[in-house]
C-alpha cells in the first residue's frame, strides 16, 4: 500500500524504521515524486545509484487527484507517458486527473522506486562544499552529495492582494476547487482564462450563474491538423523544446498558446458563461472590471497562475534558466527550464534525461562504495 499506518510512513509496502539520530546516506536525493521526480527515479536506478524520493503526500499521485474536478490533463496520453510505462489509453486522448495520479503510482511501484510517503522537505541545507542536509517535517533527516528538485511548477497560487477587500465572499484556488463546495445558485466569477480557468468556468455553467473575467488575449491552437493531434506537430517541429531567449519561444511565451478543446471564449458563451474584461478590483461582495462595470458575486474562483517558493531552501542560488544553479543541486519541471515542454508532463521523459546525464556525470567518480562492479560499469556506459 502507498497510505500510512498508525502514523508510520510506508513504502509501497515496507515501513520505515523510526527514524534516529544520523541522516540516513544516499548518492542522490530527489525532492518530490510528480511525474518528473518519479521519471528521475527511473534514470537513477538504471544506472545502480543509491537515491531516495522525497514525496510529502501520503501517495503518489495525490497531487494530481486533489485538483479540481473535471481535469483533465493539458497534453495526450502519447505524449503523458513516464520512459519505462505506457499509459494506457486513446493515444490522442486526454486522460483525467485521477487515471493520471493511479497511473503515477502503478509506475513507482512496478518500477520498484523508493518513495518515501509522508516525508515534507522543511529544509535543505548545504554541510560543507559537495554535501547537502535534508530535513523533513517528520523528523527524518538525510544527506547526499547531490539533490534533485523536482517540485514542479505549481506551488504556492498566485491570489492577488484585492482579495482582502471582499471578506463576504468565498474565496477558493483552482488547484484545491471542488464544485460540491458552491452551494445551488451561487454567483461564480472565475478570475484567470488559461485551460484551467476556461475549464472550471464550462464545468460551473450547468449549475451556476458564471462569469469568467479573461486577461490578455489568448492563441487558441486547432485540436487536430491534417488529421494528427496539434501536439505531435508542436513536437515534430521542435516548438515545444523552442527555448525562451529564441524567437518562437519569445513567441510562445508572450501568446502561450493551448489547443481549442471547445473552451474557446464564445464556446463558453453558448454555454452560458458571461464572459468579462480584466477584474480590477473587489469590494465586500462584488467585482469590478476594466470596462467600468460591476457585478455581485457570491464565489471567486482563482485561476491566476502560481509563484516559486524555495523558502527551505537555506542557501543563495540562482533560480532561474538551468540545470546546477549550485554544484550538485540540480532542478527539473521549472517553467521554460530547456523549453515550453519543461512544465508540462510531456517534458518529464526528455529532461529527464538531461538532467540525468548531468547528474551521473558528476557522480561517475564520486560513487558510494556500495556499488559492485556491474553498476559501476553499467554508470559509466551511462554518462560515456
Amino acid at each position: 500500500m502507498t497510505d500510512t499506518q498508525g502514523g508510520m510512513a510506508v513504502v509501497f509496502g515496507r515501513e520505515l524504521t523510526k527514524a534516529s539520530s544520523a541522516p540516513e546516506a544516499f548518492d542522490v536525493i530527489v525532492i518530490g515524486a510528480g511525474q518528473s521526480g518519479l521519471a528521475m527515479g527511473h534514470r537513477l536506478a538504471q544506472a545502480g545509484v543509491r537515491f531516495v524520493i522525497l514525496e510529502a503526500l501520503s501517495a503518489v499521485g495525490n497531487v494530481w487527484r486533489r485538483r479540481y474536478d473535471g481535469l483533465t490533463l493539458f497534453t495526450p496520453r502519447t505524449m503523458s507517458a513516464l520512459p519505462g510505462l505506457a499509459l494506457d489509453g486513446e493515444r490522442d486522448g486526454y486522460a483525467t486527473r485521477d487515471e493520471f495520479g493511479s497511473y503515477l503510482e502503478s509506475y513507482a511501484r512496478r518500477l520498484n522506486l523508493p518513495v518515501y510517503l509522508d516525508h515534507r522537505v522543511v529544509a535543505l541545507e548545504q554541510h560543507g562544499e559537495g554535501t547537502f542536509f535534508v530535513r523533513c517535517g517528520n523528523g527524518r533527516t538525510f544527506t547526499a552529495p547531490s539533490v534533485i528538485v523536482a517540485t514542479g511548477p505549481f506551488q504556492v497560487p498566485k491570489i492577488p492582494a484585492m482579495a482582502a477587500d471582499a471578506p463576504n465572499i468565498a474565496h477558493y484556488v483552482a488547484e484545491t476547487f471542488r464544485s460540491a463546495a458552491i452551494q445551488d445558485r451561487s454567483r461564480v466569477l472565475v478570475v484567470g482564462d488559461g485551460a484551467s480557468g476556461r475549464d472550471i468556468a464550462a464545468g460551473l455553467s450547468r449549475d451556476h450563474e458564471t462569469f469568467l473575467a479573461a486577461g490578455k488575449p489568448r492563441k487558441m491552437l486547432p485540436e487536430r491538423v491534417f488529421g494528427r493531434s496539434v501536439w505531435h506537430w508542436l513536437r515534430v517541429l521542435g516548438l515545444l523544446s523552442a527555448t525562451r531567449k529564441s524567437l518562437i519561444g519569445r513567441f510562445m511565451a508572450r501568446a502561450d498558446p493551448f489547443p481549442h478543446r471547445g473552451n474557446a471564449l464564445e464556446d463558453l458563451s453558448r454555454m452560458g458563461v458571461r464572459i468579462r474584461p480584466r477584474l480590477t478590483g473587489l469590494d465586500r461582495s462584488s467585482a469590478s472590471f476594466a470596462d467600468g462595470s460591476n457585478q455581485q458575486v457570491d464565489v471567486v474562483i482563482w485561476a491566476t497562475g502560481y509563484r516559486d517558493d524555495y523558502s527551505w531552501i537555506r542557501f543563495e542560488m540562482d533560480q532561474g534558466e538551468g540545470i546546477e544553479p549550485v554544484p550538485g543541486l540540480f532542478f527539473i519541471g521549472r517553467p521554460w527550464q530547456f523549453g515550453r515542454r519543461s512544465s508540462l508532463i510531456a517534458g518529464a521523459e526528455p529532461d529527464s534525461s538531461i538532467v540525468s546525464q548531468a547528474v551521473l556525470a558528476r557522480h561517475r567518480h564520486k560513487i558510494s562504495g556500495h556499488m559492485g562492479a556491474n553498476n559501476k560499469a553499467a554508470l559509466n556506459r551511462k554518462v560515456s
